[in-house]
């Protein structure tokens, strides 16, 4: 694997829209990352370097902290799991603040009403143009909903067993 270099000026002025463009880089690498991390996870093949687990890995090789490598392990698994967002932040449609926010409000138990595709790609379409806390609030609604709709179904699973 080749090095990867980036040689900023630190004192250079830039202007906002360079800066913009700057975090939506970020973004894109930590979207790449994430899911690079996710396909090695379950590649297992950080065992071979000794480590007990993907995240040890990640602190042991890669000099990260837990709760760092933990973000980045759980980012890329959900982007793993969630292709038409991680497909919306790839390019940029969602910043990875947004992805954040409709990761923390998807709990497991809520996870397969978002399996479906159509599902996904109206989330981006209702988060994207949003600014974070405004999508914060947006998802908020969403996960109160879909619990409603959790518990409406679990009686019914009751009577079918």
């Amino acid at each position: 694997m080749s090095d990867v270099s980036l040689s900023i000026d630190a004192d250079a002025l830039v202007s906002v829209e360079e800066y913009i463009e700057l975090i939506a880089g970020y973004d894109r690498l930590t979207t790449a990352v994430g899911g690079i991390t996710a396909r090695v996870a379950v590649s297992q093949s950080w065992a071979l370097w000794g480590d007990v687990s993907m995240k040890a890995f990640m602190q042991n090789r890669c000099r990260m902290t837990n709760t760092d490598a933990g973000r980045v392990l759980h980012l890329g698994q959900f982007l793993d799991e969630f292709t038409t967002i991680a497909e919306a932040a790839t390019r940029s449609a969602l910043s990875i603040g947004q992805v954040a926010t409709i990761q923390a409000h998807s709990p497991k138990a809520l996870r397969p009403f978002l399996h479906d595709q159509l599902a996904q790609a109206e989330l981006v379409a209702t988060i994207a143009p949003l600014p974070v806390t405004h999508g914060a609030v947006c998802m908020r609604r969403w996960q109160q909903n879909a619990e409603a709709l959790l518990e409406q179904s679990e009686p019914n699973r009751s009577h079918d067993h």
